[in-house]
């Protein structure tokens, strides 16, 4: 048995004992893709988003980019399965608290971006030049604004971004407790950076651009330090 320290003990086995190298390659890759390219992937494709004031417009505001919420939609269920691989191994009661709220989380944002997003754009897209187009730009304002289902500030939006804040603190209390005997500042920054992922409550630059590099910033660290989704076989 392989003497690791206090703090990497706890059980998140990554690859099992014994593999051949190659497979234990390709599972630290497909980690580093999923834990760090996924969430670069979606600070990258937030990065074109319009501003807070586009929304009053969302016709001509939002329009443009619509787009990009098509290639949001499965990366943001890659980010779904690497904020599950936070806590992977862990069987806590906040562990499981993490997960329900990620299962909340993803839940209010899938529908949440089909309304906004994908509904939107295939309105958009679908717009022929024998359609008024101030009547469709209202219709599309009204939806955007729907108080239950709409974007910013509707209960579905609120929902899916407390979920994810709920998720990260209870992740980041989870693996305190799985590594309280690690060294208290190689906890601190990944925690600080997982907590700041919260700012994507708004979801408009620079704010989900940066909640994202937050994300990944924090799995790499923990590949850095070999702990939390990283930690090593023992």
């Amino acid at each position: 048995m392989a003497n690791f320290s206090a703090g990497e003990q706890f059980p998140m086995r990554r690859v099992a004992a014994g593999v051949p190298p190659m497979r234990a390659w390709s599972v630290f890759v497909l980690r580093w893709l999923l834990m760090i390219g996924v969430p670069v992937a979606l600070a990258v494709v937030t990065l074109p988003r319009p501003t807070s004031g586009a929304y009053q417009d969302v016709y001509h505001g939002v329009g443009p980019v619509a787009g990009g919420y098509l290639l949001q939609l499965p990366l943001s269920g890659l980010l779904f399965v690497a904020a599950l691989n936070l806590t992977r191994g862990l069987t806590g009661f906040w562990a499981w608290l993490s997960r329900i709220a990620l299962w909340a989380w993803v839940l209010a944002w899938t529908a949440d971006d089909a309304v906004i997003g994908l509904s939107v754009g295939a309105i958009l897209r679908h717009l022929t030049p024998d359609m008024n187009v101030h009547t469709v730009a209202a219709i599309v304002q009204r939806l955007y604004d729907d108080p239950l289902v709409g974007g910013v500030g509707s209960v579905i939006g609120w929902a899916s971004s407390y979920a994810w804040g709920l998720a990260m603190l209870f992740t980041v209390v989870a693996l305190f407790l799985a590594n309280r005997k690690r060294a208290w500042w190689q906890l601190l920054v990944p925690f600080l950076l997982l907590l700041a992922s919260f700012v994507q409550t708004n979801d408009v630059p620079p704010y989900a651009t940066i909640a994202m590099a937050c994300f990944a910033a924090a799995s790499l660290w923990f590949e850095l330090f070999r702990f939390g989704p990283a930690a090593p076989v023992s």
